[in-house]
């Protein structure tokens, strides 16, 4: 018998530990999604960004059953509140088993410019979509940093679609009745400017809103752009320099390293390079 964290209840470890390779699995191809499946397994009705792509992922990786008027099974519920802790970005998985939690690598964290505790694979993953798809397509990205500061933002004709394809926005549900709702669906209107507004109001995945709060600059033409999203760590200074010349060795003493895992977490190139660790799920509504 295992020990459960947190609870300290006596559990089979074997079948837990296989368990949790499903949401391990999940957690290591797409953090994002990551998110999102917790929030659903938190809350059972919680519509997870992405829809029916998501859905479709989940089911995928057998961690749903659409036949089941619970989606979620239990034990994967209970799973889930043993070995998840935090919410959006601050989201972080440890192993269930007490036994286990030494030899489990956690994922770095550090703070945002706001203050937020962040999980820095998470947020590394969403640099990189902000930044490629601020290299790919300027307007767009421009579009998107004024619809997180604005939500009455008018969006630049054509950008909503392809906001909605890379998944980084979804559309709430509008004031349109139903019944137009549904005879532009019989006439498979297609159109991305105008009826797509008309059927909802575009609002963008919280994690982004999160990370472009922190890291976009720039009000207007051509001044948009990122910077690092972290706050900056205030730097250490030591007496290993002047000592070592002193003595005239005319080396500095080196750090030691860290076996921590944070300190294998953040990018060797500094907070300007950033890379992501598993592609974005691209189901927005079609």
């Amino acid at each position: 018998m295992s020990t459960l964290r947190l609870s300290g209840r006596s559990v089979n470890g074997v079948a837990v530990t296989r368990l949790f390779a499903k949401l391990q699995r999940l957690w290591d191809a797409n953090p994002l999604s990551f998110v999102e499946f917790v929030r659903h397994s938190r809350k059972r009705t919680y519509k997870p960004f992405g829809g029916k792509g998501q859905i479709a992922l989940f089911l995928q990786m057998g961690l749903v059953d659409i036949g089941r008027e619970s989606p979620v099974h239990d034990a994967i519920r209970d799973l889930v509140a043993t070995c998840v802790e935090g919410d959006g970005v601050s989201m972080q998985l440890f192993h269930p088993l007490e036994e286990e939690q030494e030899r489990f690598r956690v994922s770095p964290t550090r703070k945002l410019r706001d203050g937020t505790v962040a999980n820095v694979r998470t947020v590394d993953l969403i640099m990189a979509h902000l930044k490629g798809l601020l290299e790919d397509d300027y307007i767009a990205f421009a579009e998107l940093v004024r619809l997180v500061r604005d939500r009455k933002e008018n969006l630049y004709p054509g950008v909503l679609s392809k906001l909605l394809a890379l998944g980084i926005c979804s559309l709430q549900s509008g004031g349109m009745p139903a019944a137009i709702r549904e005879l532009l669906s019989v006439l498979e209107v297609s159109s991305p400017v105008g009826v797509e507004v008309l059927l909802g109001e575009p609002v963008v995945n919280d994690l982004f809103v999160q990370v472009i709060q922190n890291a976009a600059v720039g009000t207007s033409g051509l001044d948009f752009n990122l910077q690092s999203p972290y706050l900056e760590e205030p730097k250490v200074t030591s007496n290993a320099a002047p000592a070592a010349q002193a003595t005239g060795h005319g080396e500095a003493a080196q750090p030691a390293k860290s076996n921590h895992p944070a300190a294998h977490g953040a990018n060797s190139n500094g907070d300007q390079s950033f890379r992501a660790s598993a592609s974005f799920a691209r189901q927005g509504q079609r």
